[in-house]
């Protein structure tokens, strides 16, 4: 590791980003941290003016894992860090000068990487501390165990260090860093999208026979965007609690993926070719996986449009025909579109 960390592509690095991490930071108070100390204030203040007050026990527990959606607020801030790893090199056309310098193209890519890896670990340190120090100085208002903050903290830092690597792996294989921030999050959502519109249309094309409901519960266990949910358990009346199902195995899988992901970065960014650097793609393969993917997605929502919205077309073998018939003219047209923003 010492051989691979370099003082001045860290420096450097740091100076564009460090912001970030104070910008993080506060993110993340925003996200967790005021909103559990608002509703123990509020408890407080309702035990000292009714003796009677009773307090929900999981009250802690429900505040720490509800809403994951609000760590969506986060992707922004993480492809603004990408951006500061990148803009310079790639707007100012510096990427050929520091790659010419006595630096490989593995070291220059895996200190971008751990600067912004870094950034957002200490994000995330200083809100798990603040977090703590909130539940040691309550324990007595709080009824659950101390194990949900770490469990919560450190989920979800993998998960936003996975779209941070997925986005890395973006800027590695696009020319232009603003065409690659705007895509990273569309790629990063879109099997999701396929796997729904492609069970719908399965569903529909063999009548319903195999539902969506077969398909989900078959890919539910490799399903990241399900990952930093807490399944809830219902205790009693008006009384639940979130638990992680197979969380060992949660964790390992977001870690696969990562290391997946850090591995193509690493192979992309020594392959480039300089001649490119421009180009929106910078590799042919990884443009004809684009076309397919987009194309896939608009064929189906057109197609389930067509049968379900409209029903205009009543058979198996149309479904099918228009799916193919849409998907032909949405690859050609993502293939001029790109070659027209070539130019």
């Amino acid at each position: 590791m010492k051989k691979t960390l370099k003082k001045p592509l860290i420096y450097k690095e740091w100076i564009g980003c460090r912001w970030m991490i104070l910008i993080m930071t506060f993110a993340l108070v925003v996200i967790k941290y005021i909103p559990i100390s608002n509703l123990l204030g509020r408890y407080k203040a309702s035990l000292a003016l009714d003796s009677n007050f009773v307090i929900d026990p999981y009250w802690f527990n429900n505040k720490i894992f509800d809403t994951p959606e609000n760590m969506l607020f986060l992707f922004p801030l993480i492809l603004i860090l990408v951006v500061l790893l990148f803009k310079t090199e790639k707007q100012t056309s510096t990427c050929g000068l520091i790659m010419s310098m006595p630096f490989k193209r593995k070291d220059i890519i895996i200190n971008k990487y751990i600067v912004g890896a870094f950034s957002i670990f200490i994000a995330f340190l200083i809100n798990f501390l603040i977090m703590s120090v909130l539940y040691v100085g309550n324990v007595e208002f709080i009824k659950t165990s101390y194990t949900d903050i770490p469990m919560w903290y450190l989920i979800n830092f993998l998960y936003c260090i996975l779209f941070f690597t997925f986005s890395m792996f973006m800027q590695t294989v696009m020319g232009k860093y603003l065409v690659a921030t705007f895509f990273t999050p569309i790629f990063f959502f879109i099997p999701i999208s396929i796997v729904v519109y492609v069970s719908q249309g399965l569903g529909w094309i063999f009548s319903k026979s195999l539902t969506g409901e077969k398909l989900n519960e078959l890919i539910l266990p490799f399903n990241i965007y399900s990952v930093i949910e807490g399944s809830r358990i219902n205790i009693g009346s008006k009384l639940y609690k979130y638990l992680y199902i197979n969380y060992a195995m949660k964790i390992l899988y977001v870690i696969v993926i990562i290391s997946v992901f850090i591995w193509l970065l690493i192979y992309c960014y020594k392959k480039i070719d300089m001649e490119r650097i421009h180009s929106i793609f910078l590799f042919k393969k990884f443009q004809i996986i684009f076309n397919i993917l987009i194309s896939i997605n608009v064929a189906m929502i057109i197609s389930i449009i067509i049968v379900d919205g409209i029903g205009f077309i009543n058979s198996n073998i149309s479904f099918i025909v228009v799916f193919l018939i849409v998907m032909g003219i949405s690859y050609s047209l993502c293939n001029k579109i790109i070659r027209f923003a070539n130019r």
